[in-house]
């Protein structure tokens, strides 16, 4: 870690963090009201349409009309769209900014002059990206229990809904580590940020397809939101050691790529 990077890069950042965590728990509140707004048997005969259903499992990990619960439906909002193109949006800008942008703009030169070594600055700015990816989880979760209370809810967990979030944070911080490897390999922001996108879009897509084309399930394993189930963890309020274990691993295991190959190759203009 070093100081006088980790503050460099929270200036570049941290306004964009602020906002989008901002976002997010303004978000999640106005799902909640929208959510209970509409009677249990309007939302029944909705969700009861087969394609709904399935794409409604596919993004949740679970059936919701057999786990129909107040906290499970409202842990759909750690799987929405709106949610994770917020985070996603974040984290590959952030990372592929942090290094392939500077290299980019040819603007890294300025950076290697400093008393600092590749790895303190890779690891540093990596730290950053958790941490500000931790503050905007932790901002979903705080707008839903202030959403509950407002609407005077007393039935749904707060703390099942906090595991929901931690579980969330594991599948960031797998993309993090990607985004920061990709930043570290790439020398052009675009192409690091484009290499991430593709393998998210993938994964969706992936993930989507398996809820309506089972023998797709055979290549599951390669989405990481194969190892994100928000409403399982919701009805059991049990924590999926096995699926964080996966993702926390397989982000490592390319984090420490990146950071490899970032120390020991040659960068234009440092």
């Amino acid at each position: 870690m070093n100081t006088t990077i980790f503050r460099k890069a929270l200036r570049d950042y941290g306004w964009m963090m602020l906002v989008a965590a901002a976002l997010l728990f303004a978000f999640v509140i106005i799902f909640v009201f929208a959510a209970t707004s509409i009677n249990i048997e309007q939302r029944l005969d909705v969700m009861q349409t087969p394609w709904v259903r399935r794409l409604i499992s596919s993004m949740i990990g679970g059936d919701i009309i057999d786990n129909f619960t107040r906290t499970g439906m409202i842990a759909f909002a750690f799987a929405h769209p709106a949610a994770w193109a917020m985070l996603l949006t974040f984290i590959l800008t952030s990372t592929s900014g942090l290094i392939a942008g500077e290299v980019d703009h040819g603007s890294f030169d300025l950076v290697a002059t400093l008393p600092i070594s590749r790895t303190r600055l890779y690891v540093t700015y990596s730290v950053v990206v958790a941490l500000a990816v931790a503050v905007m989880c932790a901002a979903i979760w705080a707008g839903a229990c202030a959403g509950l209370s407002l609407i005077g809810d007393h039935e749904a967990g707060r703390s099942v809904l906090a595991i929901v979030a931690a579980h969330l944070y594991a599948a960031c911080l797998f993309v993090v580590g990607l985004g920061m490897a990709m930043s570290g390999v790439c020398n052009r922001r675009l192409v690091a940020a484009g290499i991430c996108f593709l393998y998210i879009f993938y994964s969706f897509v992936l993930n989507v397809l398996e809820a309506f084309w089972p023998a797709i399930r055979s290549i599951g394993f390669s989405s990481f939101m194969h190892y994100y189930s928000p409403l399982p963890v919701a009805r059991d309020a049990a924590w999926q050691w096995t699926n964080i274990g996966v993702l926390l691993a397989a982000g490592l295991v390319v984090w420490l790529i990146g950071l490899v190959r970032f120390v020991n190759r040659d960068l234009p203009g440092a």
